[in-house]
């Protein structure tokens, strides 16, 4: 006798018997607290992963801060050290421009000394040019006396004789003077010259020193204020080098923050990994439970929608074959695996052989299925590597271009979801699969959900499963 066979007359079976169905109900709320609790741990996993790796970003970022710090620092020290040699080298230069200065103007009182000097040798010259023109005015004179002398000697005959010869050396002697006052003129007019050439030499080597002594003097008043320039670029680089030093202690310490972050968040990650693994497996197991209680002859909640998405598999196994009996299709194109992608979409559509012919089968057989309860969601065959050619109308709409989230929520058809769920329902074999899971509705809104799904066989060959997903009550 099988343990499940009803004794005659006996109560305790008929009371286990009655617990059944109440069992049963219990292990598939049990299935979806698991599927809640198992979903929930992978999104604080997930979220701890992207938290450490942001950590560990802003570690990196803190190191290169502090790096970036120190060189800052060190450069400043050095532009320091620099602006000191260039204050120094400033002073020098504005103490020999001062010197050169000062000597200049020395120069110039003597160069200014000598063109005066230069001047009274010209007045000089000229008092003697003077006199010269005095002395030769005489010799003139005396040359003209000396003639008459010598007229007067000739009227005079024999008694005029030694008168002649008186003018005739008083008029050598006016010749000589007359040629040594030439000379002397030609000597005067040279040194006249050269007086004037002297004159105007200094004259213009004064105007050159004086030039020379204000441009030494402007020179140290800008040195004077680079050095001014020099003193507060140096205080503003010493804040530079103090305020860098600063920084990257306070960056260094940041950075051992953060190092610790990380490290904890490292910790948690790996005790959320694990505690997701047993979650898994907890989840794995309650479906098995699920699954088994369903499998049996009692009535449970889940029973309707199982046996619908058996029916609905089988309708389309039959479309599927008539296809292939037609020559609609050939089994090498149904069973396609080449997904092109649809050029622009976004999420990412993909189309095979056979998608234009789901398009015109699956929906007289999956639209009925959304009228079978009122928390039903959706009714969608996919293949076994979770490809869904042709989803529900609802969830059919064309994409539109630049607007992901919308299309998400909107235009599911010709995608592959291959997430848990999906991959299991689209590679059972079993006579159906009941699975719960998690569900983002959008806007951060997650449902509870149940996906029932049978496998879907063509000419005895796996072609992928029908899902039911519905609400869980």
């Amino acid at each position: 006798m099988s343990p499940f066979d009803h004794p005659p007359g006996d109560t305790t079976w008929n009371q286990r018997h009655d617990l059944l169905p109440e069992l049963a109900q219990g292990i598939g709320a049990l299935s979806v607290d698991m599927a809640d609790i198992a979903g929930a741990l992978s999104l604080v996993q997930e979220g701890v992963a992207i938290a450490e790796g942001e950590a560990e970003q802003l570690r990196q970022v803190a190191g290169a801060v502090a790096q970036t710090a120190q060189s800052l620092a060190g450069g400043a020290a050095e532009a320091e050290r620099g602006l000191a040699a260039v204050s120094t080298s400033a002073e020098e230069a504005r103490s020999q421009a001062e010197l050169s200065a000062a000597r200049a103007a020395e120069a110039a009182e003597r160069v200014r000394d000598a063109a005066r000097q230069g001047s009274e040798l010209e007045a000089a010259l000229a008092n003697v040019a003077r006199i010269t023109d005095v002395i030769a005015g005489i010799a003139r004179q005396t040359n003209l006396l000396a003639l008459n002398a010598t007229i007067e000697a000739a009227r005079a005959g024999d008694a005029g004789l030694g008168f002649s010869v008186v003018a005739r050396e008083v008029k050598e002697l006016a010749g000589a003077t007359r040629d040594a006052t030439d000379q002397i003129g030609t000597s005067i007019s040279a040194l006249s010259r050269a007086a004037e050439g002297l004159r105007q030499s200094s004259e213009r080597g004064a105007a050159a020193a004086q030039a020379g002594a204000e441009a030494g003097s402007a020179t140290s008043g800008a040195l004077d204020r680079a050095l001014d320039s020099v003193a507060a670029v140096k205080l503003t680089v010493e804040g530079m080098a103090s305020l860098g030093v600063r920084t990257g202690e306070g960056a260094r310490q940041m950075e051992q923050s953060i190092a610790r972050q990380a490290e904890a968040s490292l910790r948690a990650t790996q005790d959320l990994t694990a505690a997701a693994k047993r979650g898994d497996a907890l989840q794995s197991r309650s479906e098995a439970l699920m699954q088994k209680a369903a499998a049996g002859d009692i009535e449970i909640e889940d029973t309707p929608f199982i046996r619908a998405v058996q029916g609905g598999a089988g309708r389309i196994a039959s479309a599927l074959e008539a296809a292939l009996d037609q020559g609609l299709i050939t089994m090498e194109a149904l069973f396609d695996e080449s997904y092109q992608p649809v050029a622009g979409s976004q999420p990412a559509q993909v189309t095979t052989r056979f998608t234009a012919l789901t398009d015109t089968l699956f929906p007289p057989i999956q639209e009925p299925m959304l009228q079978l309860d009122e928390r039903v969601v959706f009714c969608a065959a996919v293949d076994r590597n979770a490809y869904l050619p042709t989803h529900n109308r609802k969830f059919s709409q064309r994409q539109r271009p630049n607007d992901p989230a919308w299309n998400m929520a909107h235009c599911r058809n010709q995608r592959i979801f291959d997430d848990r769920t999906g991959l299991r329902a689209a590679q059972n074999t079993e006579a159906f699969l009941l699975q719960a899971y998690r569900r983002s509705m959008g806007g951060g809104e997650v449902a509870l959900m149940k996906d029932c799904s049978a496998p879907i066989r063509v000419r005895g060959r796996h072609w992928g499963g029908l899902r039911l997903a519905y609400r869980v009550a």
